[in-house]
Parts: C-alpha cells; structure tokens; sequence
C-alpha cells in the first residue's frame, strides 16, 4: 500500500539522518533569528536544546556543510558532533621506555599498515610527571583492531589496551569550555588566565596568579579549571532502580541456617587457640634470648636454692650481671 511505502520511506529518511553528525551552536540571546535563517535554507532540519547548545539535525551532508558555512560567516561559536565511523580508536601502549621518541613510534606503527593521527605521553597533572605510557589515536580503516595485537615493538614486549577516560568533565584549554576536542571546536579562542582571545599556552602571564578570576562564574579566587567552580559540570550517574522481582526478593525472610552459628562457633574457639600459641611461643623465645645472654643462669638458680640468706641470696643475684 502507499501509506506504507511513505512510512518506510519516512523511517529510512530518519535512519539516514541519524548517521549524519549534528552541529551545535552555542545557546545565544538571538538564537531564534539564527534557527529561522537556517529553517528557512533548509526546511528539513531539526533542531533540539541539549545542555546549553542547539543540536541541529541536516538532512544531508551537503546541507550540513552548508550550515557550518553559514555559522562561520556570521561569526558564530559552535561545536561539531563526530559520526562513530569518523571518531579516533583510543589505545594506551605499556611497556616502552620513558624516553622512546614519539616520531619514531609513529614511524614503526605507519609501518605495520595503521593510520597513527597522534601519540603523545600520559600525564600525571598532580605531581607534573610522564608516565611511561603512550596514548596513540589510530584512525579506523580495515585493520584498525589489529592494534591490539601487536606484542612486540622494537623487540620489547608490550601490552597495548584501549584508552579508559576518568568518569570526569575534562576543560579544553583552547576555548577554556568543556565536554569536546580540539578538532570538534569552532570557538574562538580564550585565555583562562587573562580571558585574552588566545589559547591559555600562549598568554604573557607565566607566574601564578595570587588572586585569579574565574573567566567563566566571574568570580575571585580560582580559574575556570578548578573542578569546585559552580560552573564546572558536574557528572551524574544513572543509578538502575531495582526491579519489581527484585524488591519482592528483598522482602522475602531468610532461613537462618543453623550451620553459620556453629560455624562461628568452631572459628572462635580455634582463633583462641592459636592466640594462646602465639603467646607461649613469644614467651619461649623471651627465655631462649635470656639464656643466650646469661648462660650462667641456671648455675646460679641452683645456688639460690642452697641459700637461706638474704644478704647471700642478693649477692648471687649480682653474679648475673657480672
């Protein structure tokens, strides 16, 4: 029937959209004036409010690329989605040197057939240290998997796994926002020091800052990076609510089982018996130690035995220590 060409014609349109990356400009005051210019270039877009930007949705490629055009030539921040196919594979390499040149690294994985975008050495931020790990961003071809597979490099071997990112917001220090990566940015560029339009690296200021301002609550006291900024996202994690089965399971009573309680029972009695061994073969060792020290001690007991004097028995006494 017609009607349901048009709606599988209308599902695999929605598909194909899907698959096309969203762009996200920046929630602005005159948002609406830039909404209708674009709907009115491009009637199919679709556009949603996701955490402070606007999430538009183009029908096609081309129209997407339209759309950036457009963005860029009216000066406006925005920030790119990536589709999955074009997102980098992340690996972490174990095993090498802490000084292995990194061009060479690049040199002998390009070799082996992966297409290497960027290595670079994993940071300890806290004490200012490299770690003797190397991140490496492979592009995803044919053989992209084949990374994992590699046992060996420069006859040492490796372990190679992929890259674990913290459960945390991470701040890019070029615009000073967060949740995104360089090459996914159309902002301008902003200095968390001075908030200067350049990246935080090149700013003039390079001696700590007494009383900094934070570029993004304005307030005193912290850069935009501190993590206890109230404008630093915070992450929340979606806690799974137990089932209906689940709690019914919870209210069921449990059988005491009569074998716990002798259990403990038996546990007890036995870890007694093994502090009081603990004792007597500490109280041993004591003895032992004495008699090393005072072999002439068992000469003198027998001595003290014999005698009924007090003056005596002192003098005996003194025959140990000397």
């Amino acid at each position: 029937m017609d009607i349901d060409n048009d709606i599988e014609n209308h599902l695999t349109t929605v598909e194909q959209n899907k698959q096309i990356p969203a762009v996200n400009p920046k929630l602005e005051t005159n948002y609406n004036l830039t909404l209708r210019e674009i709907n009115r270039m491009f009637p199919d877009t679709e556009n949603k409010l996701y955490n402070g930007f606007i999430r538009i949705q183009a029908s096609s490629p081309e129209n997407r690329i339209s759309i950036i055009e457009y963005l860029q030539k009216n000066d406006k921040e925005f920030i790119l989605s990536e589709a999955s196919a074009d997102r980098l594979l992340k690996a972490v390499i174990k095993g090498l040197p802490l000084n292995q040149n990194i061009e060479e690294l690049k040199t002998i994985l390009e070799n082996r057939d992966f297409k290497i975008i960027r290595i670079s050495r994993l940071k300890n931020y806290r004490f200012k240290t490299l770690h003797p790990y190397f991140l490496i961003e492979v592009a995803k071809t044919k053989n992209h998997l084949g990374i994992y597979n590699l046992k060996t490099i420069k006859l040492l071997s490796v372990t190679i796994k992929p890259y674990r990112k913290k459960n945390r917001a991470t701040i890019f220090f070029k615009c000073s926002n967060f949740h995104h990566s360089a090459r996914n940015c159309q902002f301008k560029d902003r200095c968390i020091k001075c908030e200067g339009n350049h990246e935080t690296r090149d700013c003039t200021i390079k001696t700590k800052i007494d009383n900094p301002k934070c570029i993004n609550c304005k307030e005193n006291g912290h850069l935009a990076s501190w993590r206890g900024c109230p404008m630093f996202p915070k992450l929340t994690f979606n806690i799974s609510k137990p089932t209906y089965a689940q709690k019914l399971k919870n209210n069921i009573p449990k059988t005491p089982n009569p074998n716990i309680n002798q259990t403990t029972s038996a546990n007890a009695i036995l870890n007694n018996d093994i502090h009081e061994l603990r004792e007597l073969v500490t109280a041993l060792k004591i003895i032992k130690e004495a008699f090393n020290e005072f072999p002439n001690i068992i000469e003198i007991s027998k001595k003290l035995a014999k005698s009924n004097n007090k003056q005596e028995k002192l003098n005996i006494l003194l025959e140990i220590i000397q």
